[in-house]
């Protein structure tokens, strides 16, 4: 699934193997000639960054035994901004918490751009660090939107009582990498 974009070009999302033990420089061609006027960019999913393929051609770092995601942009200049401009829609994190404050439950939406992301990891804490409520997501992501929710119960299985709780959100690739953290406050009323 790409985000929305006009008739200037052509997105898909490209992984880069590396079966070596140590990082290696992978270079990649496209296989077809360039029209006047439209580029190629290579753009990480996962912070933005975008890498201009000149001529077609270009070369990306990878960790040994990983993988490296990225978005290839094949288009106008006006085509590739319209896509920067989508793509923090597709960035990992959290997009939306509701209601806030709530009584009962809370729902969390959270955005997973592509495979590259393994895991995702949400824990609750008061505000003096002590754990509420952990939940571990794996198999079950999948890329694009994705949705948990917390009914306010507690690790002990009890039911949290009326507090700012910190909602903290890691997210994992290959190798157990970090590629994202966010936290954000809740409010539960009881």
């Amino acid at each position: 699934m790409n985000p929305p974009l006009n008739g200037d070009g052509q997105t898909m999302e490209v992984m880069f193997y590396n079966l070596a033990d140590k990082p290696e420089l992978l270079s990649y061609t496209l296989d077809s000639k360039l029209p006047e006027g439209v580029g190629v960019w290579l753009i990480n999913p996962l912070d933005g960054s975008v890498e201009q393929a000149s001529g077609g051609t270009g070369k990306i770092s990878v960790a040994g035994g990983s993988a490296e995601y990225r978005w290839l942009v094949a288009g106008t200049a006006n085509f590739r901004d319209e896509f920067i401009r989508n793509l923090s829609a597709w960035q990992v994190g959290i997009v939306r918490l509701f209601p806030n404050p709530f009584r009962g439950r809370v729902t969390v939406q959270f955005m997973v751009p592509s495979s590259e992301v393994r895991s995702v990891v949400f824990t609750l804490v008061d505000l003096r660090g002590r754990l509420v409520w952990k939940k571990t997501l794996g198999r079950e992501l999948r890329t694009g939107l994705n949705t948990v929710i917390w009914n306010g119960s507690t690790i002990a299985d009890g039911a949290a009582g009326s507090q700012t709780l910190l909602l903290r959100m890691k997210a994992t690739g290959a190798h157990d990498r970090v590629v994202k953290t966010e936290e954000r406050r809740l409010v539960l009323l009881r």
